[in-house]
C-alpha cells in the first residue's frame, strides 16, 4: 500500500540517490536547479512516498516569484523505475497540488514534458512570461484557486528576487549568485 508522507531531514540521502538514478548527476546542471540554490525549499509541500516502508517516489517544490507575484517551482518530483506506471508519480502531483492550493499558492510553474503534465492542468507559459536560459517549449504553469498569470507577464525570479542570467567567464562556468544582485550565471 502507498503511504505518502512529508520529506524528514533523515530522507535526504535516500532522496538524493533516487533521484540521482532517475535524473542521473547531470540533474544538478539544469537552468532549474540555480532557482534553488541557497533558497529553502517548502517543506510543507515535500512529500515522500512508501511502499512497506521503502522509498519510492518523491516530490519537492521551491518558492519563486513572477514579479512580485510568489510562485512555486515543482520539482524534482521521481518515482523509483521498478515501480513506474503504477500511479506513484500521479499520486504525489495531485496530493500536493491539493495542500498548494489549501496553503495559499496560486501559481505553480515547472520544466518538464508537455504531455505527462498536461493530466496534471499543466499548459504552457505565454511568450511574455520568461525563465531566463531554459526552454520555453517546457516551461509550464497552472493556477491554484482562481490563480492566474500576471497580465504583464514577467520574468520567473528566485524567491529572493535574484534574477538567473547568463555570464560567459571565458572557459569557467559560473553557477552561485553573483554578487551585486546582478543575477545567477547561467552555464553557456
Amino acid at each position: 500500500m502507498l503511504h505518502l508522507r512529508q520529506e524528514r531531514y533523515s530522507d535526504a540521502s535516500a532522496v538524493e540517490s533516487l533521484l540521482d538514478s532517475v535524473f542521473g548527476t547531470d540533474r544538478l546542471r539544469k537552468i532549474s536547479y540555480l532557482y534553488r540554490v541557497g533558497i529553502a525549499r517548502v517543506d510543507s509541500l515535500c512529500l515522500i512516498a512508501e511502499e512497506a516502508g521503502r522509498l519510492v517516489g518523491t516530490i519537492r517544490y521551491w518558492p519563486v516569484r513572477v514579479g512580485e507575484e510568489p510562485a512555486l517551482l515543482l520539482g524534482p518530483v521521481a518515482t523509483d523505475p521498478s515501480r513506474r506506471a503504477v500511479g506513484i508519480g500521479r499520486a504525489l502531483i495531485f496530493e500536493t497540488l491539493s495542500r498548494a492550493s489549501d496553503l495559499g499558492w496560486r501559481l505553480v510553474f515547472l520544466v518538464g514534458d508537455r504531455d505527462y503534465y498536461r493530466r496534471f492542468g499543466f499548459a504552457a507559459v505565454p511568450a511574455s512570461i520568461v525563465m531566463p536560459g531554459e526552454d520555453p517549449a517546457r516551461l509550464q504553469w497552472r493556477g491554484l484557486g482562481g490563480g492566474d498569470l500576471p497580465a504583464s507577464g514577467g520574468e520567473i525570479l528566485r524567491a529572493d528576487g535574484t534574477p538567473i542570467r547568463p555570464v560567459r567567464q571565458g572557459s569557467r562556468e559560473r553557477r552561485e549568485p553573483l554578487a551585486g544582485g546582478d543575477g545567477v550565471a547561467l552555464p553557456m
